[in-house]
């Protein structure tokens, strides 16, 4: 945050369910984490929103700037729109959580080291592995079903075309993206090499270099 709030007011949410936020609700889908950040930049009365969001988090700006028209200014997706010349289907979405629902814990930890190039710090490894499987099993199963269907469903290219702000991708190369069927739906692609899927906690360094030239061409 400080390298950015050098010039810029700098806003972080803890979506519900996560970091400090609290469990009281009975919805954990990406149409409400979007309600959740409208509501913020509405109570603080924010404009010329840039919103960032990484993993999960892109489908949650995706669905908070459909509720902010005239407010927001353009939008980062931080290795979260790899690929959107394929899309799963309802069943290919089901089949992908049934690990996840036999075994959460064991599963995510599974899962989350494959994110991680070979070489990665295994200190940070393991953080984000203890962090990501220790959440609330019947939450976070609503929350992962929810973002893929978002993030990997039929419908997420007409949600990006109904968007007419500037759109960008940060991307790992791990894998890297197919950048001609995101730039075919309007995102412009930047990538970062030789990190994994957290690249802004892996070299913090490089992604706020790249962040910033994102930044950089939504203001000019």
């Amino acid at each position: 945050m400080a390298p950015f709030s050098r010039d810029f007011r700098v806003v972080t949410v803890d979506l519900p369910g996560h970091g400090k936020s609290g469990m009281g609700r009975k919805e954990w889908l990406m149409a409400s984490f979007g309600a959740d950040v409208s509501a913020v930049v509405m109570g603080l009365d924010l404009k010329n929103v840039i919103l960032i969001g990484h993993s999960m988090g892109g489908a949650v700006i995706l669905e908070a700037a459909r509720r902010l028209p005239g407010r927001v200014r353009g939008l980062v997706f931080v290795d979260t729109y790899g690929d959107l010349s394929t899309s799963m289907t309802t069943e290919e979405i089901t089949e992908f959580l049934i690990p996840f629902r036999a075994n959460f814990e064991q599963t995510t930890r599974a899962w989350v080291r494959t994110m991680f190039p070979e070489d990665a710090d295994q200190a940070l490894v393991e953080q984000v592995v203890e962090a990501m499987s220790a959440a609330v099993p019947e939450v976070a199963l609503e929350v992962l079903e929810s973002s893929s269907i978002v993030m990997y469903g039929r419908d997420r290219t007409t949600l990006l075309q109904d968007l007419y702000v500037p759109l960008f991708g940060i991307h790992s190369d791990n894998p890297p993206p197919d950048a001609e069927s995101m730039e075919r739906y309007g995102v412009d692609v930047v990538t970062v090499s030789g990190v994994g899927h957290f690249l802004m906690m892996e070299d913090p360094a490089r992604f706020n270099s790249a962040l910033t030239n994102v930044i950089a061409s939504i203001v000019d």
